[in-house]
């Protein structure tokens, strides 16, 4: 027979065991789709970059999941067979900021990313590595970082509380009582202060110049190549290729976040560096190696 007090690590372990169990079902699920994604990519956003929101409300939707379900088990183990009804307030005002963030971080960046091919923006976002969650435009920023630390804090103190609060009624037999806890409404003003900050960050920080991709991924002299960019402008510029300077009227194309160009006539096979310039800025090498 379980004890009362026994009903808590027993039951907590059994919520644990159930949420790896529906994350490997969807993993299995995502594998075996048509777009065999991996689980992880449900912390990318719509253009598949990783997201630092998406991340903080993944991780506070398993918490609750977790929660719940760990709070109903006891009542159930101790003869309460009804699940708990009532959500503290502080709890659905900090679930409804991590809800809220994703939307309006998307927006955000739609607004400030938003590149002129859908395929090509996926194919970049696919490659951005999760370290990017704490970076805006390549560099670490201090928002993010705010914002990523107050998370785990925020969970961490939650988590606490749980077991306390869990703990204390289970000692009193108050099994009717035992509900979600609530949480420290300072706690919910600093998440939604570091959660300002962050989307305060990502709205002033001025996109440059800069490449983020070069297609098709190999090509020979004389092919055609896809320069993917942000901040290039409307007006042309020129391109370098290795020690070769394509000027605007060799140029096929060129738009703020597209160049179309040949690769010049000469180039053989190897590595080169790819750089493109306009009034006096000119954007980091990006490496591309011709057949």
């Amino acid at each position: 027979m379980v004890t009362p007090m026994d009903s808590i690590p027993l039951s907590f372990a059994i919520s644990f065991l159930a949420l790896i169990l529906i994350i490997v079902v969807a993993r299995e699920i995502l594998k075996r789709g048509e777009g065999k994604a991996s689980f992880l990519d449900i912390l990318r956003d719509r253009d598949w970059y990783p997201s630092l929101s998406i991340l903080q409300f993944f991780a506070w939707t398993l918490v609750i999941i977790f929660a719940f379900f760990g709070v109903y088990l006891i009542r159930v183990f101790n003869g309460v067979f009804e699940p708990p009804t009532e959500i503290p307030l502080n709890l659905l005002a900090l679930m409804g900021i991590s809800v809220g963030t994703p939307i309006v971080s998307g927006g955000v960046s739609s607004i400030k990313y938003k590149t002129s091919d859908s395929k090509k923006s996926k194919e970049q976002g696919k490659r951005a590595g999760f370290s990017s969650m704490l970076q805006e435009k390549g560099k670490p920023t201090l928002t993010r970082f705010q914002m990523f630390g107050w998370t785990w804090i925020g969970i961490t103190i939650y988590l606490i509380i749980l077991f306390s609060d869990v703990t204390e009624n289970v000692k009193n037999e108050d099994f009717d009582k035992l509900i979600l806890p609530d949480i420290d409404p300072a706690l919910v003003v600093l998440m939604g202060m570091s959660q300002g900050a962050y989307l305060g960050g990502k709205i002033v920080t001025k996109q440059g110049i800069g490449i983020t991709g070069v297609f098709p991924s190999k090509q020979k002299a004389d092919d055609d190549i896809v320069i993917i960019g942000t901040d290039f402008g409307d007006n042309r510029g020129f391109v370098i290729f290795g020690d070769k300077v394509i000027g605007a009227e060799k140029i096929d194309s060129w738009d703020n976040s597209k160049i179309e160009v040949k690769i010049p006539s000469g180039i053989t096979k190897g590595k080169y560096k790819i750089q493109v310039g306009k009034e006096g800025a000119v954007t980091g090498e990006k490496e591309y190696e011709t057949t």
